[in-house]
Parts: C-alpha cells; sequence; structure tokens
C-alpha cells in the first residue's frame, strides 16, 4: 500500500522544497541555515520512505515466490504419488481371492513378497514422511498438510489409504517388529499417535464399503 503514498510524498518534497528555495533567497544568513536544516530533514524523510517502499515490494514479491514454490512442491508430491498409484497396481490386484500364483498380503505372510513388492508399499511411507519434514519446514502451503494430508482427526488424505490399502499396515507392522521403521523429525511418533487415534476408523472402513475382497502380489 505505500506505492499508493510515493507520488504524494515526491509532490510534498517538491512544494516544500522550492518554497523553501524562494524564502531563503529573500532572508538572512541565519534563516538559510534554518531552512537548510530544513532541507535536510526533509530529503532524509524522503530517503526514508522510498527504503520502506522498495523494501515492501522486495518483501511482497519474496512473499508471492515463496507461495509459488510451496505449491509447486506440493504439486511435486501429487506427481510423485501418481506414480506409486500406478506403480503399486502394476504390482497388487484386490479381488475376492488371490489366484493360483499370487500371494494375499497380510502381516503375517509379508515376508513372503518379493522385494519390489516391498519397497513399493516402503516408498508409500518414504513419501509420507517427507511430506511431514517439508510441512515443518514450511516447504509446502500448511493448510495443504493440516487440511488435506494430515487433516482434522480421520478424515486426512493419509488416514484414508491406510485403512483403503490394509497392506500399508502390514508392512509397518513387519517392519516395526523388524525395528526397521525409523524416520527424523519424530515422524514414528505422529504417525503412532496418528493410528492410535483412527484405529476404529481404520477398522470399520471395510466394513462401511462391504468390502471383504483381499489384496494379492501379482506374479
Amino acid at each position: 500500500m505505500f506505492y499508493y503514498l510515493l507520488p504524494l510524498v515526491i509532490i510534498i518534497f517538491i512544494f516544500l522544497y522550492f518554497g523553501i528555495y524562494h524564502e531563503i533567497m529573500k532572508k538572512t544568513e541565519c534563516r538559510i541555515s534554518q531552512y537548510t536544516n530544513t532541507f535536510h530533514f526533509l530529503y532524509k524523510f524522503l530517503v526514508v520512505m522510498i527504503s520502506i517502499f522498495v523494501l515492501y515490494q522486495g518483501y511482497e514479491l519474496f512473499n508471492k515466490n515463496l507461495k509459488i514454490k510451496r505449491f509447486e512442491n506440493y504439486n511435486y508430491f501429487n506427481k510423485v504419488y501418481a506414480d506409486w498409484y500406478e506403480d503399486m497396481y502394476s504390482n497388487f490386484v484386490n479381488r475376492k481371492n488371490c489366484g493360483k500364483n499370487e500371494i494375499q498380503i497380510s502381516k503375517n505372510n509379508f515376508d513372503l513378497l518379493n522385494e519390489n513388492s516391498k519397497a513399493i508399499i516402503r516408498r508409500y511411507f518414504n513419501l509420507y514422511s517427507q511430506e511431514y519434514y517439508s510441512y515443518l519446514n514450511h516447504l509446502i502451503p500448511s493448510e495443504m498438510w493440516t487440511d488435506v494430508i494430515h487433516g482434522p482427526g480421520c478424515k486426512g488424505a493419509a488416514v484414508r489409504n491406510l485403512a483403503r490399502y490394509p497392506f500399508l499396515l502390514d508392512g509397518y507392522h513387519y517392519w516395526k517388529k523388524l525395528d526397521d521403521f525409523s524416520f527424523p523429525n519424530n515422524f514414528n511418533k505422529m504417525l503412532k499417535t496418528k493410528l492410535i487415534d483412527c484405529e476404529e476408523y481404520i477398522e470399520s472402513y471395510r466394513e462401511k464399503m462391504n468390502d471383504d475382497s483381499v489384496w494379492c502380489q501379482k506374479y
């Protein structure tokens, strides 16, 4: 809003400058000194106002670019998740019963999955933890984490994924049992708290969807 005031400040400065200049020509040396001091004051005032204007504009530009960058980072995660979904559906299938050469995914036989399948499931938690890190470090819009990804209560996309794809939790329990599920920035603590708070929701999800199918690893 300072740029609206800049023309007015310049006009006032010019008016005062020329008014003081003519007065200086009429007054004594003492008065000249007085007006000179006034001129210096006005000059410094104008410099300060221009500096504030430039700083404000710089701040606005920086803030705008920062917001754009945060949304670019968020969109990047959306693209990475799209790739994850593609890989996941290429390796896993949801059906009433697994085929002859397929393996039903569960925490009891998770170790039977091939390394590629395990890597796909692990990648989900890697992405989830990266989003959490980005949120903590203000690299994505905070509202995208609080309202969309993590969400209030059990309404976030992350919890819905954990409920919709039970093999994610199978992997979580599998790696926890092996003590091989460690992420920085208290991600483990955050996830554990969320799972406890949303345990009932996750367990009842499939009942509400009337879905008794299973997830299988393709061969």
